[in-house]
This record gives structure tokens, sequence and C-alpha cells, in this order.
């Protein structure tokens, strides 16, 4: 009789360890975003599935009567309503596949510093003086990693590469510095600059692939652009 009660008090030992690592383990993600679903149906009365308790509410439940708080409906919606909520805010937020964030373009070196929104960016160019230099910067509204860019001039409706090297953060930001021997390159009076940003094998690399992006941009390439009036030579 006593071995029996020796065997009977290990299986039983076994058992509550097995319990209690099972109520100590935390909850998955599609646990949580379940227990948040079947409490609102159970405040709401919505269906038969409102009386329907989950493995996971279960268990949430038992970790609150194990330490002799009863859990009553109110406080079990309050805790997976906010289980929920937290889990929701540290989930990192994911764009869509092929997706670019949106750029802000700031140049600077002309008579003052325009930027995108500006309503005088729209229809004043930047005045670019021969001696001068300018800082063109674009800057993503959210981090963008694995981009490149490339700057072509506009006049009318020919394109040509500008022979610039853009310089790209670990962020995304671009960055161009131009001084006089590449302010040189520009052709005088009204001229646009048009900035791609994107994948590198996504950004044109000729004067036709640069009309089409801008005329109908990918969903991963962003064409920004300012006008121009470079004093003549």
């Amino acid at each position: 009789m006593k071995e029996l009660g020796r065997i009977a008090r290990e299986e039983d030992s076994a058992r509550d360890d097995a319990e209690a690592r099972e109520l100590l383990r935390p909850f998955s993600p599609e646990e949580l975003r379940g227990m948040a679903e079947s409490a609102t149906k159970a405040v709401l009365g919505e269906g038969p599935e409102a009386a329907v308790v989950r493995p996971a509410e279960a268990r949430a439940r038992a970790r609150w009567a194990g330490a002799g708080r009863p859990l009553t409906i109110g406080a079990f919606v309050v805790a997976a309503a906010a289980a929920l909520f937290f889990w929701m805010r540290t989930a990192p937020p994911a764009m869509p596949d092929g997706a670019l964030a949106s750029y802000e373009l700031v140049v600077e070196g002309g008579e003052r510093p325009t930027r995108a929104g500006d309503p005088a960016s729209v229809t004043e160019p930047v005045r670019v003086a021969r001696d001068g230099r300018l800082v063109i910067v674009a800057r993503p509204a959210k981090l963008a990693t694995g981009v490149g860019a490339v700057v072509w001039i506009a006049r009318g409706e020919s394109l040509a590469a500008w022979n610039v090297a853009p310089q790209v953060s670990a962020e995304g930001a671009v960055r161009v510095e131009a001084g006089p021997s590449a302010i040189a390159q520009l052709p005088e009076g009204s001229s646009r600059l048009v900035v791609f940003v994107g994948a590198p094998s996504a950004l044109p690399s000729s004067e036709g692939a640069a009309r089409d992006v801008r005329r109908a941009p990918p969903a991963g390439v962003r064409v920004l652009e300012r006008a121009l009036d470079v004093a003549p030579r």
C-alpha cells in the first residue's frame, strides 16, 4: 500500500508540474487575438460562441484562480483587451510589398531654400548661379532601406542624366552636393530637377526609361521634382 501511495504521489506531482509549466507559458499572438474576440462576444452576447471558453482563456482564468483571485467576466475582458492592445502596439508596422515611403525634397543654395509643400515652390524656380553650389536632400517620411537614387534634368520633352553622385544613408535619405563643376553641366534658363529614388534595379538608366518612370512611377519608385532657373554661362 505504501508503494502504491508513493507511485500515486509521483504521478500527481508530474501532472502538477506539467500544468504549472502550461500556466506559466507566455500567450502566443494567436491566443491573444482569440481571447480578445471571445471576450468581446461574451460582453456583446453575440451568438453561441459567446459562452465558449477557449483553452487560452481557461489558462488565464486558472492563473488568477490559482493565486486566490477570482476572475470576473469584466476583469477578464479588460485583461484580454489589454493583452491584445499591448501586442498590437509592440508589433512593428509593416509596409506593403514593393511600397516606398513618401519623400520630401529640399533644395538649398539658391536665393532661398525650397521644399516640397511650399506654395511658392510650385511656381518659383530655384535660381542657380554658375559660381554657386546646390545642396539637394530627399528625406523619407519613414525608414527606407536598400534604396538608391539618380538625378536627371528635364527641359521640355528631353531628359538628360546629371553627372552627380547621390549619397544615400542607411535610413534612405538622399543627399547631393553640386559645386561649380556640376552646375556647369546644367543648361541655362528654365529646366527641372528630377530625382528618382527607389530600388537600384528600378531606377532609369536611359532617357526613354526616365521618361516612362516620370510619367507613371511604379510603387517602389518616388519621383521628386523642382524647377530651376540657371544663370547664363
